[in-house]
């Protein structure tokens, strides 16, 4: 599902715990805005499992960010997100 601001705090918190390096709250937000279409969330009973950020120009797109819950690794869903990319 595209990005919704309720979840922004799963999100930061799925970021922080994915990355020795994670980015912040700020330009996980400014990713957001740029392109909801393109900050998909894996939602499951309101609750966020993974996310993914992408920036496109033109033909080319990227993958900014993409992390899963530690407990929802290995089940498909960063597949799934990549997938809806698309």
């Amino acid at each position: 599902m595209p990005f919704e601001s309720r979840f922004f705090s799963q999100i930061v918190a799925i970021e922080r715990s994915s990355f020795q390096n994670p980015y912040s709250p700020d330009y996980l937000m400014l990713l957001a805005s740029w392109n909801p279409k393109l900050f998909l969330t894996a939602v499951s009973n309101d609750h966020v499992v993974g996310y993914v950020a992408a920036s496109a120009r033109g033909k080319q797109s990227h993958v900014v960010s993409l992390a899963v819950r530690s407990e929802h690794r290995r089940m498909g869903v960063g597949t799934s997100l990549l997938e809806a990319l698309r």
